[in-house]
């Protein structure tokens, strides 16, 4: 079952058949331009390109199967985060649940033993008694009570998970980047609703392509910020600092380095 598998397999399997659709498409292309110009070039029009029009319809039908488990694979993956999330306040509440025992346990014995000392001094001896440090003034927090604190935080942060939405809005800052489909898996590894692999495929094209130094350098950071599943372009770069040039400070006059002329935008 789905359920089973995690977020980066579903993310794996969204950037593969992602890669596998653009390849397919840019094929797709290649055969519809031989095909045109086989009826133009053709002395006759009887000529046929039957065998053309075969492919080009087993590609279209194969590109809306891959679309298909494209959307199916972005469904699983949201699924595996909201499993994960109920599974970390299951855990939570274990947890909550352990400590209120173990305080409940200390309460109960606790009170035996003012019971038991009350009788030999023949003075009522209240729980509320170990609330504070007769010697110091100062008051302490004992230890069942601490533990029923600690429960209904636990208890509070499950009960959080448990309400959340899965966020459409994200930020993610990816430090030295070794290739390009590190950024896309990064992005659908990130606990959002966020933009698909074909969109970060498409924002890293549109950068590169009006920077195509960048290819030849080392990418030290990469910036990418979404809004509602879309890729903010005004706020995501790529960060190349070997690309930096230097500017004139108009206070010191001396040479330093622009950082912004390290930052590579889509637009």
């Amino acid at each position: 079952m789905f359920e089973k598998k995690g977020i980066d397999y579903w993310a794996s399997r969204e950037l593969t058949l992602t890669r596998r659709r653009l390849a397919l498409q840019n094929s797709l292309t290649d055969v519809e331009l031989a095909a045109g110009t086989a009826l133009l070039d053709a002395e006759s029009d009887e000529v046929s390109i039957g065998a053309s029009l075969d492919l080009l319809e087993r590609a279209h039908a194969e590109i809306r199967a891959l679309d298909v488990a494209i959307r199916a694979a972005r469904s699983r993956r949201l699924e595996s985060i909201r499993s994960k999330r109920a599974a970390e306040a299951k855990a939570l509440r274990r947890d909550a649940a352990s400590k209120r025992e173990e305080a409940q346990s200390i309460s109960k014995k606790t009170a035996e033993l003012l019971a038991e000392i009350s009788g030999l001094q023949g003075v009522n001896y209240p729980l509320s008694l170990l609330s504070q440090n007769p010697a110091t003034g100062i008051w302490d927090c004992p230890r069942g009570p601490q533990l029923e604190n600690e429960a209904g935080n636990l208890e509070s942060r499950a009960a959080d998970l448990e309400r959340a939405e899965v966020r459409r809005d994200g930020m993610l800052d990816l430090e030295n980047v070794a290739d390009l489909d590190q950024v896309v898996r990064a992005v659908l590894e990130f606990e959002a609703d966020g933009p698909t692999a074909a969109d970060v495929l498409a924002w890293l094209e549109a950068v590169l392509r009006r920077a195509p130094q960048i290819a030849d350098h080392q990418i030290d950071c990469c910036r990418l910020v979404w809004k509602d599943r879309m890729i903010d372009t005004d706020q995501s770069c790529l960060q190349v600092n070997s690309l930096m040039r230097m500017r004139t400070s108009q206070i010191t006059g001396e040479e330093i380095p622009d950082g912004r002329t390290a930052e590579f935008r889509a637009a």
